[in-house]
């Protein structure tokens, strides 16, 4: 059962969540203990909310779940745990994420319930009509970005915004064209978005927003709000890590047809994770170093 329930809350999806260290850490904010304190606990106030959403979402795609070569093997799906128990587990973690929420700070919270209007929003509807529904997916890991500095009063750069939002667009567009390939013909009985998307227009999207996401990075390390801020212009040193990390997903989703769920390959490609903590441990030096 314990292992159900795990599997239920999607834990292996909680890495998302660390975005909200984001603006911690670009406003130079590292050393600032409270500040540190309020981001984990805005980090576990959105792992409890995204798991809530995750499976009040497993519930409203039980059927179609059923259908899919992978997801049928799910908790909810599988009858591994019932509908009841799992809107007892939904309810639970989302009285102790608004909770948390709530204890961070009332401008925090009102992200924290946006959020979850949003991707229940998209469980409900959204995610039936194309475009749309990656749009809003993207846009909630803008959302924790923008968390992550109301919970400890700073403002993200808008380039930080347009970064997260068109490298949250990237993964999903992969992981788009993942499922058409998957499910073939079957696709549309799934998920009725996947009726228009094709691969060859999935593949230029995916040209698209990869394009669009290394030239976003770049201008935010160059720009000059962020210049002035920081003090350096060395940023611009981490661009090859970013466009290695970039490379290294387009050839898992290309030659490995990797891609369908992008959390579990971000942290099992120990290349990706190699690059993303090199690409960590850089910002970290260049920002608080100045090396």
């Amino acid at each position: 059962m314990l292992r159900n329930v795990i599997t239920l809350v999607r834990m292996y999806q909680w890495p998302k969540n660390f975005l909200v260290f984001a603006a911690l850490i670009f406003s130079q904010r590292l050393s600032d203990q409270h500040a540190v304190y309020v981001t984990f606990l805005a980090l576990i106030a959105f792992c409890f909310i995204a798991s809530a959403s995750y499976i009040i979402n497993d519930i409203f795609d039980l059927e179609s779940d059923r259908k899919h070569p992978l997801k049928k093997s799910r908790p909810l799906a599988s009858g591994a745990i019932s509908i009841s128990l799992g809107f007892f587990i939904a309810g639970v973690l989302a009285v102790l994420g608004f909770g948390i929420g709530y204890y961070v700070g009332f401008e925090f919270l009102l992200v924290l319930f946006a959020y979850a209007v949003l991707t229940n929003s998209y469980s409900y509807a959204l995610k039936h009509i194309e475009l749309i529904d990656i749009l809003v997916v993207s846009m909630g890991f803008v959302l924790r970005a923008i968390a992550g500095g109301v919970a400890i009063g700073v403002t993200i750069s808008n380039w930080l915004f347009v970064t997260t939002f068109f490298l949250a667009l990237f993964l999903i567009v992969g992981k788009r064209r993942h499922e058409v390939l998957l499910l073939g013909g079957n696709a549309v009985n799934v998920r009725k978005s996947l009726k228009n998307y094709t691969p060859q227009l999935l593949d230029i999207l995916l040209t698209i927003v990869a394009t669009a996401s290394l030239l976003s990075y770049v201008l935010y390390t160059q720009s000059p709000e962020v210049v002035a801020r920081l003090g350096t212009l060395d940023l611009v040193y981490t661009v090859p890590v970013v466009v290695y990390g970039l490379f290294r997903y387009l050839l898992l989703v290309y030659a490995k047809e990797s891609g369908g769920d992008p959390s579990k390959t971000l942290i099992s490609d120990i290349q990706i994770v190699s690059a993303g903590l090199l690409w960590g441990l850089s910002v970290v030096a260049i920002i608080y170093l100045h090396l």
